[in-house]
């Protein structure tokens, strides 16, 4: 019998965050060369600073550069966004050479294949030889706002320098009160694939991301990010989400109808719980709404949920100790529960947890727990793992 590995974001399934994000219009990425090659301009170092607001972001990016070739005047491009997307502008726009204001002019040009235009910033920058500069870009993003999961984006792309880069780092900065739930990505394939986590350093209210020595074609970073509980909240409740969370103090204000997330997966007590509706959802065959309410039942009375795998039935009743499977009772260590959320969208909303080990025992998987990646895996003949349409 074929096993299928899936992974579970402990904070959100992959699929469920690119579908429902909040992508901030312009995204920003590397300065590169024009027309796209330059073989004596080095970029030293790229440090990028992103500052998230209630509904839009700021973002500072800096770059270090170096010309080991004669003098020159190099053209080069920021982008406004890292590929074809129907909204091509940010609320503002700044560049400065060596702290002194410098023109840049905003351009389109087509894609390949592509009948969307790209906006990109322009600029001229002449060097000596030997000569270092530094160029420092400044830009606002808008998006919806905190009521929703969101999306920061920056695009690395620096084959078109010379050599390697020395130091390539991103820090994303969350600016207004509230606990925040997120999951950063270095990839070249959709988030969805959900194999491409990357490990990412907190520091108090700010993730931080960074490279050294490496180079970077055509690779994307991707901090999906879903406001969830007032701050306080994980603690009350005993709950870590073993998601990258940033709580920043206060109260929160200024979020107009913005929702109270609910992790698919958390820890509580030591105890590894999961959604019963993702659990659902990761099982091989389940592949409409309408196949998976067959095969999960909810009894409001009880609060008992009912879930059919394959030949197995398992019912759970919220605050009880025992599951039935099959009809036998067996022990178990925790209690499931249920925590009610807020979507902006969707209004009240619930979820209920599971302890996962005991269903993998009857069906025959095992789960192993990345603490570092914040994610986890587990096997067994009946799950399958996220797809790209899900």
């Amino acid at each position: 019998m074929r096993f299928i590995c899936a992974a579970l974001v402990l904070l959100l399934s992959s699929a469920v965050a690119r579908a429902d994000s909040d992508f901030m219009l312009g995204t920003g990425g590397t300065l590169y060369p024009l027309p796209g090659k330059n073989p004596d301009v080095r970029l030293v170092r790229e440090r990028v600073h992103a500052v998230i607001y209630p509904d839009f972001c700021d973002t500072t990016a800096i770059f270090e550069l170096h010309n080991s070739g004669p003098a020159q005047t190099v053209a080069m491009a920021f982008p406004e966004t890292n590929d074809s997307y129907r909204y091509n502008k940010f609320q503002s726009f700044a560049m400065t050479l060596d702290s002194r204001s410098t023109k840049a002019r905003r351009a389109l040009r087509l894609l390949s294949g592509d009948e969307t235009k790209q906006a990109r910033w322009i600029t001229r920058v002449p060097f000596g030889r030997g000569q270092r500069r530094t160029v420092r870009v400044r830009y606002r993003s808008g998006y919806e706002g905190l009521g929703h999961a969101g999306d920061f984006e920056y695009g690395f792309n620096s084959g078109g320098w010379r050599g390697m880069v020395g130091e390539s780092s991103v820090t994303v900065t969350f600016a207004a009160p509230g606990t925040y739930l997120t999951q950063p990505y270095l990839t070249q394939d959709e988030v969805a694939e959900g194999r491409d986590a990357v490990n990412v350093r907190r520091n108090g209210r700010s993730l931080v991301f960074r490279r050294t020595n490496w180079q970077a074609d055509e690779w994307r970073f991707i901090l999906v990010f879903e406001p969830t509980f007032a701050p306080g909240w994980l603690d009350y409740k005993r709950i870590e989400p073993l998601a990258h969370s940033v709580t920043v103090p206060g109260k929160p204000t200024g979020v107009d109808g913005a929702g109270f997330w609910l992790p698919v997966a958390l820890v509580r007590n030591g105890t590894t719980y999961v959604s019963l509706n993702e659990l659902d959802q990761r099982l091989a065959g389940r592949k409409d709404n309408e196949a998976r309410s067959a095969a999960l039942d909810w009894e409001e009375k009880s609060k008992t949920a009912t879930l059919r795998a394959g030949k197995h039935t398992f019912k759970f009743e919220a605050g009880r100790k025992t599951v039935r499977v099959n009809g036998r009772v067996v022990k178990l260590s925790a209690a499931p529960f249920i925590e009610e959320g807020f979507g902006h969208d969707s209004g009240n909303y619930s979820h209920f947890y599971v302890p996962l080990m005991p269903v993998l025992k009857v069906l025959g998987g095992t789960m192993n727990v990345n603490a570092k990646a914040h994610r986890f895996y587990f096997t067994g003949p009946l799950f399958r793992s996220p797809r790209k349409d899900d």
